[in-house]
C-alpha cells in the first residue's frame, strides 16, 4: 500500500480568490471520494489521491510513488493545477483537469461562490464589455492589443498577486455587474475563475481561447446559450458578433448562465460528475458495440480481414456474415492461439516491412506482440520470430471490404504499410493502445484521407483529444468509408 499522505497538503496560502471559503477542487472532492470509496470502486477505477495543486506549489516530487503503482489497476485523478498532472501516468489513467494545459476531460475552475452580499446589489449596466486582470498569456496580449482603443471596451490590466485587498475586489465586481459582457480569455491556464464569476455576477462571458479550447460539460451543455466562445484569430471580429445580439436573445443568455452555473458548474457537482463519467466508461461494452457496427454495415459478398484474430470472436463472427460469399483472412502471431474454420488463417506479423519481426508475450497471455513493451509498459519475454509483410503487399490484388486492427500498440507499424489498402476498404475498426501515438495515427489516416470516429461517443476525432474519456486518446475507432 502506498502512503500518499505526504503528497495531500491542505492550501496555506491566502485565498484566492480572495472570497473563497472552505476547500479547493482536490480537497473538497478528496473528501466526498472517501466518503463514497465503494461507489467509486465499483466503477473500477482507483484514484490517484493526490492534491496536485500544493504538491506542486510546495515543489514535492511526485513521480517516485507514480513510479511504484501497481500495473494491474486502473486509476483516476482530479487535479486544479493550470498544468494539470505534469508526471508521465500509468496508461489509460483518466485525469479530470480544471487548468488544461496537460488535457484530460475539462472541469469548470470553480470555488466556493461568490457570496451573496455582491450579487444581490443592482448595478446598471454602463459598461458594453470590459476586462480587468493580468496579462498572463500572448491570447491576453493580443486580445488587448486589438480592443484597447475602442470605447465600447473596458481594459484594465494590472499585476495581480495572491493577496487581493478588499478594495480591489469589490472594484473587479463591480466592473463585472456593470458590464454587459464579460472577456475572458485564457490565461496561463486554459481557463480562468473569472468566467464562472461573470455568470454568477449577471454578465455573458466571452471565452477566448486558442488551439486549446477548455469548456467543460459540453458534452451536455450548448455553450452558445449563455456565453460567447472565440477563437484568438477572431478577435478582429467579436465587436460585430456582440452587436450583433438582440436584447431578448442577451437576456436570455444571461438567464441561462445563472442557471448553468447553479445547476452544473458550481463546486458541488463536480464529484457527482466525475462518478458518472467513470461509470459510463466502465460500462461501454467495446466487444457489443464493435459486433453492431459490423452488423450494420454487412453486405453480401464482403470481405473480411482480422488483424490481430486473438481467441477468434470477430473472426468468427466475420465468417458468419460471409456465410462463403466472401473471403475471411485472420492474421495472429501467437502460435497457442487457434485457427478459425472457414477462412484463410495467417501467422505473419503485419508490419511496416517485409521482413521478420521479434514476437514478445507473457506467458499466460492470448495477446502477442511485435512490441517488446505491453500496452501497460511492461517488458515482455521474447517468444520467437516470424515473417512480416505489409497490408498494401498482402492484399494488393485481393479485394477488401472490412478490416479491424487489434494488435497491441503496433497500430502505426500497421497502418503505415497498409493505407492504400485501408482507403479502399468500406469499414475500417482500429484500436489504439498508446497515448504517445495517437497523433502520428491520426496524421496518417486523416493525410490519407480518411475520416474517423470514435466509437462509443460516434464523435469526430481529433488531434488534440482533451474531452475524450480516457484523457488523451481515443481507445476504438471506425470509418464508415463509403
Amino acid at each position: 500500500m502506498i502512503d500518499f499522505k505526504q503528497l495531500r497538503i491542505p492550501w496555506n496560502l491566502p485565498s484566492y480568490p480572495p472570497y473563497h471559503t472552505g476547500k479547493y477542487i482536490e480537497e473538497y472532492f478528496y473528501d466526498y471520494y472517501i466518503q463514497n470509496k465503494s461507489t467509486f470502486d465499483q466503477t473500477g477505477y482507483t484514484l490517484l489521491p493526490i492534491f496536485w495543486t500544493t504538491a506542486y506549489l510546495n515543489r514535492l516530487d511526485v513521480a517516485p510513488y507514480i513510479n511504484i503503482l501497481p500495473k494491474n489497476l486502473k486509476y483516476f485523478c482530479v487535479a486544479q493545477h493550470d498544468d494539470g498532472v505534469k508526471e508521465p501516468l500509468p496508461p489509460d489513467t483518466i485525469v479530470f483537469s480544471a487548468g488544461g494545459n496537460s488535457g484530460g476531460i475539462p472541469l469548470p475552475l470553480v470555488c466556493s461562490p461568490i457570496p451573496e452580499s455582491y450579487i444581490q446589489t443592482n448595478e446598471p449596466q454602463t459598461i458594453f464589455c470590459s476586462f480587468v486582470g493580468s496579462n498572463t498569456h500572448p491570447v491576453r496580449q493580443q486580445m488587448i492589443d486589438a480592443l484597447k482603443d475602442d470605447s465600447l471596451f473596458y481594459i484594465q490590466t494590472d499585476d495581480w498577486s495572491w493577496n487581493i485587498n478588499q478594495t480591489k475586489q469589490e472594484m473587479f465586481f463591480n466592473t463585472i455587474k456593470k458590464s454587459k459582457y464579460t472577456l475572458c480569455p485564457r490565461g496561463y491556464g486554459a481557463q480562468s475563475f473569472r468566467f464562472y464569476e461573470a455568470l454568477q455576477l449577471g454578465s455573458v462571458p466571452i471565452y477566448i481561447h486558442d488551439d486549446r479550447k477548455w469548456q467543460p460539460y459540453a458534452e451536455k451543455l450548448n455553450w452558445n446559450e449563455f456565453s460567447v466562445s472565440i477563437h484568438i484569430s477572431e478577435i478582429d471580429s467579436l465587436k460585430d458578433k456582440l452587436l450583433s445580439i438582440t436584447d431578448l436573445d442577451y437576456q436570455k443568455m444571461v438567464s441561462a448562465g445563472k442557471r448553468v452555473y447553479e445547476d452544473f458548474f458550481h463546486i458541488r457537482h463536480i464529484p457527482e460528475y466525475v462518478l458518472n463519467t467513470l461509470t459510463t466508461i466502465h460500462h461501454v461494452d467495446w466487444d457489443q458495440l464493435i459486433e453492431e457496427l459490423v452488423r450494420k454495415n454487412h453486405k453480401p459478398g464482403w470481405n473480411y480481414c482480422d488483424v490481430g484474430s486473438c481467441q477468434g470472436q470477430f473472426t468468427r463472427q466475420f465468417v458468419e456474415l460471409c456465410n462463403r460469399e466472401g473471403y475471411v483472412y485472420a492474421f495472429d502471431i501467437n502460435p497457442n492461439n487457434p485457427l478459425i474454420q472457414g477462412c484463410i488463417n495467417e501467422r505473419l506479423a503485419i508490419s511496416d516491412t517485409n521482413s521478420i519481426e521479434k514476437v514478445y508475450g507473457g506467458e499466460n497471455n492470448h495477446m502477442f506482440s511485435i512490441l517488446e513493451q505491453d500496452v501497460v509498459q511492461n517488458s515482455n519475454p521474447f517468444i520467437c520470430e516470424v515473417p512480416s509483410t505489409t497490408l498494401d503487399d498482402y492484399f494488393r490484388n485481393k479485394p477488401l471490404d472490412c478490416i479491424k486492427i487489434d494488435i497491441e500498440g503496433a497500430e502505426v507499424k500497421a497502418i503505415k504499410g497498409g493505407l492504400e489498402t485501408l482507403k479502399k476498404c468500406s469499414l475500417i475498426i482500429i484500436e489504439c493502445h498508446l497515448d504517445e501515438q495517437w497523433e502520428e495515427i491520426y496524421d496518417l489516416l486523416t493525410g490519407a484521407g480518411l475520416r474517423f470516429r470514435e466509437l462509443s461517443t460516434k464523435q469526430k476525432i481529433t488531434r488534440k483529444v482533451l474531452d475524450g474519456p480516457r484523457g488523451i486518446r481515443p481507445y476504438q475507432i471506425y470509418c464508415e468509408n463509403y
